[in-house]
């Protein structure tokens, strides 16, 4: 038996720490940069 959110099962399980719009990327390369995120940061457009 395997663990749910395995790609063997077609499942990726991806921890996302925040969102950011366009006019806040200096924040969010600021976290990314700084390596304390605590997941992915996503960029919306």
């Amino acid at each position: 038996m395997s663990s749910p959110g395995w790609p063997s099962e077609g499942v990726l399980a991806v921890s996302v720490a925040r969102t950011y719009t366009l006019d806040q990327i200096k924040e969010a390369a600021e976290l990314s940069q700084s390596r304390r995120s605590g997941g992915k940061l996503i960029l919306v457009l």
